[in-house]
């Protein structure tokens, strides 16, 4: 016995060895298996902890910047190099080291190092070309974003013989390999045309180019396509890509700081924002937009019961402007406000706005606010921070100085900057309380022209200017009001007056919306009287439409086009029919007309605003922007959509070639807002990206991916954003884009759009609208499966339970929101929704 002991152990030993081994392999197979079910056009179907496992690192390239290798000298000079991570490809690659005294400064974007790739001469039938290429990225189905900074000098296509444009010149892919690293195939159906497009292929935003003589440091996203196509995906088989980028063509070409990341378009709205549930937000961090910089203090108390004839004054200048001394009213109307809430006889007329005095300054009891440049800001200058803000147009400081914590100087570079400090003041002011959180706050815009456009409204004038304060009090500083010819299911905008908002009101007037059938026959030749007739017909038309008030006329240029045409005898223009006749020459005639007779600033959107669109033009609109812009006045204002019509990601190199068509800076006509709305209008569209409706947001914050310091690219630093219309889910939206376009620096989208809600509508409901968010979209996506796929078991018991999730969380809301117009816009989706899935499981044989 004591001799068969060990033989007993070493069996049962063995067993459980062999236990574990078959229990290893089958658990292996298991996460195999789901691994090969999961799917980029699904991605809430991967397992959350494996999103956030390749989610977490952000830059999954190794030495994106090139900073690590080693280099092989021969004879005291250089024969090659390794860089960590990558591999280069063919000759004429040169790994850049700024500390050496072969490479100047500007030859590095980040670091010390990069790659430089010099051609002189290049094969029309060459496949890749010469560069860099990475070692395996090992991935997981989903979405994921490519940039890298370029510089260009004299890029040339191999292929310029032929009369080619850039194309794949500059040769940026992405090559997919199986779970074994063989190469699988790069090819992809985009359901927008019915066809297979390379999606390897990521220099789309290049390729549009004739030639590059000269192109700055700059980011260049990795692109296959644009809008509506969502760009990004990898193929479901791929376990591996790596990265190439190099030049076919001629030229040089250096590369530095390459990114590869998994997005945010893999998790759901709940996913991405259920991180910051537990956090307490402080009023300091709640303002919106968020300050350049701010020092908390202690928070002071402004009102003492116990002393209750001593209310807060506010200070003005002798000779304030009319924006200081409406600063100073909105001050004042926040104050009574809290007054009236809290004490029972309050009267308004208690709380003065006084100019041009000063104070005892022994007086430490009262609460004083010192707007613009009072007596009291003299006295103090020497203590105040005012050329902090030398410059900074529309800037402003909040200060109190220590040993006087109840004086709070409010001070502007000029007067729109003293109405932003009120404006910033009064969120700082608790609502429910006589307290004042207390920070000193050196603030000024990036955008000095932030603009909004609506083209309906379907309230009453009350609600219209309720909604435009809350815009204006988040520091948006120009509304744009479509204004219609004829105004039978629009709200008259043009019938209300220009101090319904507080700041510049304009107006944009769409030219394919005129009818000019009454007014002229339908059967004349065009010539170059036809064309003055018109143009005069069309200005007195525009005249009649403006007011004395309007800033600004944006002149929508008119064009009725499909997506993706082939040839330019598809596009018809609305005011011009015969486009035989050049078109640059009839809106130059158009342009000069207004710009003499308007009094207001004249801009201009032309027909090709888009690159999408001037790529497909075949030189049409290279021709167009060449004549117009020799031939109109140069203080009219030209506007873009990016490179396509909504676009929430703009690359240097797209801007780039937008500003040489038109030898100056544009105006980003902003319509990222409604890109996923617009983007899934299509029953077939919506079947094909079925798995992608769950990351949808009822409340998606502004995705603003744009080049460094955006807003200088710009001219006169505005942006206008097309909101559509005032809805509380766009009001939600809007306001998250006030925070970028304020403070682009430190703009987090998830981040801001938590804020907001929480700032709107308290935390519990602002959760509760995520959960109703959530179970919204989950239910959209199940009814569009049951439609395509049929009525399972398994479809109908997830979509019952979305349901049941849907009705509990309209409830919760129902009880809590006090912002009734939002729950009915809720409940109108809530309904719409729900009729759609009962009708959907009605054929249902139970």
């Amino acid at each position: 016995m004591l001799h068969r002991r060990p033989i007993f152990i070493r069996l049962v030993f063995s067993l459980i060895m062999v236990l574990a081994i078959v229990s290893g392999c089958k658990k292996k197979d298991k996460v195999f298996l789901n691994q090969a079910a999961w799917s980029s056009k699904e991605p809430v179907s991967i397992p959350l902890l494996h999103r956030k496992h390749q989610s977490n690192p952000g830059n999954l390239v190794f030495n994106p910047s090139f900073e690590t290798g080693k280099i092989y000298y021969e004879k005291s000079k250089i024969k090659s190099f390794d860089v960590n991570g990558w591999k280069k490809v063919g000759d004429n690659v040169e790994w850049v080291d700024i500390n050496s005294n072969n490479y100047s400064i500007d030859e590095v974007y980040d670091g010390t190092h990069a790659i430089k790739i010099v051609r002189k001469q290049a094969d029309e039938i060459e496949d890749l070309g010469v560069g860099i290429i990475s070692d395996y990225i090992k991935v997981i189905p989903g979405n994921y974003a490519l940039d890298m900074f370029l510089k260009l000098e004299n890029i040339c296509p191999n292929q310029a013989r032929l009369g080619t444009k850039l194309y794949d010149a500059v040769n940026i892919r992405l090559l997919f390999f199986d779970k074994n690293k063989i190469q699988i195939s790069s090819g992809e159906n985009d359901p927008f045309r019915n066809t297979k497009i390379d999606i390897g292929f990521k220099s789309f935003n290049l390729s549009n180019y004739w030639n590059i003589n000269k192109f700055g440091w700059g980011r260049v996203d990795g692109q296959s396509a644009k809008f509506p196509f969502l760009d990004g995906d990898i193929p479901d088989d791929a376990r591996y890509v790596k990265i190439f980028i190099g030049l076919k063509g001629i030229g040089k070409m250096w590369v530095d700081k390459v990114n590869f990341a998994y997005t945010d378009d893999n998790f759901t709205f709940l996913e991405r924002l259920k991180p910051y549930f537990d956090s307490s937000f402080s009023a300091y961090e709640l303002l919106i937009p968020e300050p350049k910089q701010i020092t908390k203090l202690e928070p002071y108390v402004f009102y003492d019961t116990e002393n209750p004839d001593v209310f807060p004054e506010i200070y003005i200048p002798q000779n304030a402007d009319e924006k200081t001394k409406l600063a100073a009213q909105k001050i004042k109307e926040n104050l009574d406000l809290i007054f009236v809430n809290k004490l029972e006889h309050y009267q308004k007329n208690k709380l003065k706005i006084k100019s041009g005095v000063s104070i005892n300054s022994n007086n430490s009891e009262q609460f004083i606010i010192s707007v613009g440049a009072t007596k009291l800001f003299r006295d103090h200058k020497q203590l105040l921070p005012d050329t902090l803000i030398n410059g900074k147009q529309q800037g402003y400081f909040i200060y109190q100085i220590k040993d006087k914590p109840n004086i709070i100087f409010l001070y502007g570079e000029d007067p729109e900057g003293n109405y932003n400090s009120a404006l910033t003041f009064n969120q700082l002011i608790d609502e429910n309380e006589f307290l004042y959180y207390s920070a000193n706050i050196i603030d000024f815009p990036d955008f000095v022209q932030r603009g909004f456009l609506l083209h309906q409204y379907s309230g009453s004038v009350k609600n219209l200017q309720s909604d435009l304060d809350l815009l204006n009090h988040n520091k948006f500083n120009q509304v744009y009001f479509e204004a219609y010819e004829q105004n039978q299911n629009h709200y008259p905008f043009k019938n209300i007056s220009t101090e319904i908002f507080e700041s510049d009101v304009s107006i944009l007037i769409d030219l394919l919306k005129f009818d000019l059938s009454a007014d002229l026959s339908k059967s004349y030749k065009l010539d170059k009287s036809i064309v003055n007739q018109k143009t005069d017909l069309i200005t007195n038309k525009i005249l009649t439409m403006t007011e004395s008030g309007h800033s600004n006329v944006l002149i929508k240029g008119d064009y009725k086009q499909p997506y993706d045409p082939c040839s330019p005898e598809l596009v018809r223009f609305i005011t011009n029919e015969n486009i035989s006749l050049n078109l640059q020459n009839y809106h130059t005639h158009l342009l000069q007309k207004l710009s003499h007779n308007l009094n207001q600033n004249l801009e201009f959107m032309s027909p090709w605003n888009r690159l999408d669109m001037i790529n497909m033009s075949m030189g049409q609109a290279e021709f167009y922007y060449r004549d117009l812009t020799r031939n109109i006045p140069d203080n009219i204002s030209l506007y873009w959509t990016g490179g396509s019509y909504c676009s929430s990601s703009i690359d240097y190199a797209e801007w780039n070639r937008m500003y040489q068509l038109i030898k100056t800076k544009p105006i980003l006509f902003d319509n990222s807002l409604n890109y996923s709305t617009l983007r899934f209008v299509n029953e077939d569209i919506k079947q094909f990206y079925s798995g992608k409706m769950r990351v949808l947001s009822l409340f998606e914050p502004y995705k603003a991916k744009y080049p460094h310091e955006f807003y200088k690219l710009n001219q006169h630093q505005k942006i206008l954003v097309n909101i559509d219309s005032l809805s509380r889910t766009n009001l939600v939206k809007a306001l998250t884009a006030s925070n970028y376009f304020w403070n682009t620096g430190n703009y987090n989208a998830d981040k801001t759009a938590w804020k907001v809600l929480v700032k709107l509508f308290g935390t519990e409901n602002a959760q509760s609208l995520i959960y109703f968010n959530d179970a919204y979209y989950g239910l959209t996506e199940m009814c569009q499966k049951l439609k395509s796929d049929g009525l399972n078991n398994k479809n109908i018991r997830i979509a019952g339970k979305f349901e049941t999730d849907l009705d509990y969380y309209f409830e919760v809301l129902d009880k809590s929101l006090a912002d009734r117009y939002l729950f009915a816009e809720l409940e109108h989706l809530k309904n719409e929704l729900i009729t759609k899935y009962n009708s959907i499981i009605s054929t249902q044989n139970y």
